[in-house]
């Protein structure tokens, strides 16, 4: 007679991969579920993701206003190289700006939990695609160098740079609609995704 099993929503990948194992038909093991509270290792790694975030996070909004200070001097400014790098570095920015909310939020400063902020999302895919811009014009550059007039231009540029971040707005907009603060059963205010 089978023995009945744990409930699979907290198991470990290892204990999943045990169990197809040992259980080639799905038979018969008690199971024991993955508490992560006493996971030293877990703890370990979340006090040093609390700890370090806030300084990488800090360290790359310096760096990147540093790349951008420098992109956007008088002599880079009119290269399109140097105007979608700025864009990725401006990019990048936002992003750390939300994920240093999000580490607020981790440490209990509960200030996603407002009107506003909580609608806000970030987009990383725009590094990507600035890149991949990047990448075309180095591309362009090198194998069909009389072209170079026509696409490397900074009016091209700019046109592109608005197009990813236009895209990116408008594929991110979904935040607009599926968030929103409401009261918990504390009563406290909460960023909470809602069904329409």
């Amino acid at each position: 007679m089978d023995t009945p099993t744990a409930p699979v929503q907290a198991l470990s990948p290892s204990s999943l991969l045990a169990m197809s194992l040992l259980q080639p038909n799905g038979t018969g093991m008690d199971v024991e579920l993955w508490d992560l509270s006493q996971s030293q290792t877990y703890r370990w790694v979340l006090w040093v993701q609390t700890i370090l975030e806030p300084f990488i996070i800090l360290f790359g909004l310096l760096g990147n206003t540093l790349a951008v200070t420098t992109l956007m001097t008088k002599h880079l400014r009119v290269t399109s190289c140097c105007l979608y790098l700025a864009a990725k570095c401006v990019g990048d920015a936002v992003f750390l700006g939300v994920l240093f909310v999000v580490w607020l939020f981790r440490v209990h400063a509960r200030v996603i939990n407002h009107a506003g902020i909580c609608q806000v999302s970030s987009v990383s895919f725009t590094s990507v695609w600035l890149i991949v811009l990047v990448s075309h014009e180095n591309f362009v550059r090198i194998s069909r160098p009389h072209l170079v007039k026509v696409y490397c231009t900074p009016r091209r540029a700019g046109f592109s740079i608005a197009l990813v971040f236009i895209s990116a707005a408008i594929i991110y907009s979904f935040h607009l609609w599926i968030t929103q603060v409401q009261m918990d059963e504390n009563g406290e205010m909460s960023c909470v995704a809602v069904a329409r």
